[in-house]
């Protein structure tokens, strides 16, 4: 299974220099050498890793600029038409369904709060009386 990794460093093979360097970074160096690929590599994908955690902010401030780009009482009334040419409306009643649906499944009530017996069960019985 570990056959290609195996192949792919040699770890017992004897350096050309097999004396370290003095300094930290040289002495570092010298050992990871033979795995620079492995390294390039791990510093591409933590790059891309990293746009992808710094685009989440971006991501977030693109919803919340649409959706307060819509004054409240016309949110749910209005059409919002999408990037296939297709439209959608999300009615209030759906909505307030979905949200009872999400509450239910955590075991809250309608307004999104845990019930006495969660409470206990989360150890907090100050709250549950």
């Amino acid at each position: 299974m570990f056959s290609r990794f195996e192949r792919f460093l040699k770890p017992t093979a004897t350096p050309e220099h097999p004396e370290p360097p003095a300094g930290l970074l040289g002495f570092l160096w010298h050992f990871a050498r033979q795995a620079k690929p492995l390294f390039i590599a791990l510093f591409v994908i933590e790059f891309f890793v990293a746009l992808t955690d710094a685009a989440v902010p971006w991501f977030m401030g693109r919803i919340v600029t649409f959706v307060s780009a819509i004054p409240p009482d016309r949110f749910l009334a209005e059409t919002l038409e999408l990037e296939s040419g297709r439209s959608a409306t999300l009615a209030p009643e759906r909505l307030r369904s979905m949200i009872d649906a999400y509450y239910a499944g955590r075991g809250l009530d309608r307004d999104g709060l845990p019930d006495a017996e969660q409470l206990v069960a989360l150890g907090l019985h100050a709250l549950a009386a």
